[in-house]
């Protein structure tokens, strides 16, 4: 079954048809030539994206004599548009592209972009006046070129947890844990309310959108497959696919358990009990094991058939192998397993340094395996990787993403030539970079990065 053919719910859990050469690299196929592809790459284009979206609301208002009526079909046209300069200025095809943050129908329909001199606003069908920005300030084609300056808070994207009010993290909480006083994402943060703007994606492109229209009112938690997709929750999705179908495979991401136990038990909570108490470790692992979800029905029958698994806190900088064999490796593979059983290819993105990792690391059924760069003073080498994984397995690149934010283009092809002679003369090797691409770096830079397998 192709990635552009929907599939029925009968036969969701199928892989989907592995057409593109990423996804039949995912899938343990032979491809003529190595892919690149940037680790999170709709990232560096999301300053490009915010402003890109103001305009062209702002031209369809300017035509109407100031003011447009948003239409759902009107919504999913402007949003692919801005995809298709992306894939055009970024990251050309072939290569994934990020599951889209989507409105829904019920939370667009009945508004109107209105222009108030140089600024467009978004008035909600429920009278809500949001400003979306200033359709004449840094114009989207100076953003091209790097007009605007580079912004990255840490490894959580855009904008932070702490910027968007959702999470302050704990240093130490075991006791609170010991007495069940259990942590809850969006418990008293902004996310929390509705009427909030932004809906609390670190990659949204819309963020003066209230969160209350990234949900459809009249659904409930018990709500099917066939009712989630009829939200338009997932059509700028579904018209990708449509559009590119598998010139760009569509992933999304998911968490390593063991990275979410550190809500729990807070940072340096989960550093002590690995030593402590380990019972809490494997107690505060076991509740984010994934779970039989609606939600992956969903993804499968929308196209997105590749899940990105990032795992904070897990580097060997932190802890020892034996550590990594006792609280990490076990849950890691009980996810793997799930997604597996739902068709899902798994990317498997241990962060930090995985030097010390590799060895049980090559004994997890993950589909592929990205690592960071070097940096803080440890190392990272492919060609290590590629010797203790064996020529079968599926490497990503770990190219220092410094050499793409400064275009430094002899660096940045010495190093393609060192990874794809030491860890893809095999074939099983996609070209990418150790960290996403900071918002805000040029075009060009991607592009030519998007450029170097055929230039080595």
């Amino acid at each position: 079954m192709s990635a552009n053919t929907p599939q029925t719910p009968g036969d969701w859990k199928d892989y989907l048809e592995p057409t593109n050469d990423v996804m039949k690299l995912m899938a343990g196929q032979s491809v003529s030539a190595i892919p690149a592809q940037p680790i999170c790459e709709d990232v560096p284009s999301l300053p490009f994206q915010y402003q890109r979206i103001i305009e062209k609301w702002a031209e369809r208002a300017k035509d109407s004599g100031g003011k447009v009526d948003v239409t759902w079909d009107e919504y999913v046209k402007v949003r692919l548009e801005v995809y298709d300069e992306i894939f055009e200025k970024y990251v050309p095809a072939p290569g994934w592209v990020s599951n889209p943050v989507c409105a829904t129908r019920a939370g667009i329909e009945g508004g109107t972009v209105e222009m108030r001199g140089t600024e467009a606003w978004h008035i909600t069908k429920d009278g809500r006046e949001v400003l979306m920005g200033d359709a004449t300030g840094v114009c989207s084609d100076a953003i091209l070129g790097g007009a605007i300056e580079q912004t990255w808070d840490s490894t959580l994207g855009f904008k932070s947890f702490k910027e968007n009010d959702s999470w302050e993290p704990e240093v130490n909480r075991v006791d609170k844990f010991k007495a069940g006083d259990f942590f809850e994402f969006g418990a008293g943060g902004s996310w929390a309310d509705e009427d909030a703007t932004g809906s609390g994606d670190c990659f949204d492109p819309e963020g003066y959108l209230p969160h209350k229209c990234f949900t459809a009112s009249n659904l409930g938690d018990d709500a099917t497959a066939d009712e989630r997709i009829a939200s338009g929750n997932y059509d700028v999705v579904k018209a990708i696919v449509e559009k590119y179908g598998d010139a760009k495979p569509i992933w999304c991401g998911c968490t390593s358990p063991f990275q979410n136990s550190c809500y729990q038990l807070g940072f340096e909570g989960l550093m002590e009990s690995m030593y402590l108490e380990p019972e809490l470790v494997h107690q505060a692992t076991k509740i984010y094991l994934p779970k039989p979800s609606v939600g992956h029905e969903v993804q499968k029958r929308t196209g997105r058939g590749i899940l990105y698994m990032y795992q904070m806190f897990g580097g060997g900088d932190l802890f020892g192998p034996k550590q990594f064999e006792q609280f990490v490796a076990p849950v890691v593979q009980k996810a793997l397993d799930f997604f597996h059983a739902r068709g899902f290819w798994v990317v498997y993105y241990p962060m930090g340094n995985a030097t010390s990792h590799l060895e049980p690391m090559a004994e997890l059924d993950w589909d592929a395996l990205s690592l960071e760069e070097s940096r803080k003073g440890y190392t990272i080498d492919i060609a290590e990787a590629r010797r203790i994984m064996g020529p079968d397995r599926l490497l990503f690149g770990n190219m220092d993403v410094s050499l793409i934010e400064t275009g430094n283009e002899e660096a940045m092809l010495k190093d393609a030539k060192y990874q794809i002679e030491n860890a893809g003369k095999d074939g099983r090797f996609i070209l990418s970079c150790g960290t996403p691409i900071q918002p805000g770096t040029p075009a060009d830079y991607i592009k030519y990065f998007c450029d170097l397998p055929g230039l080595v």
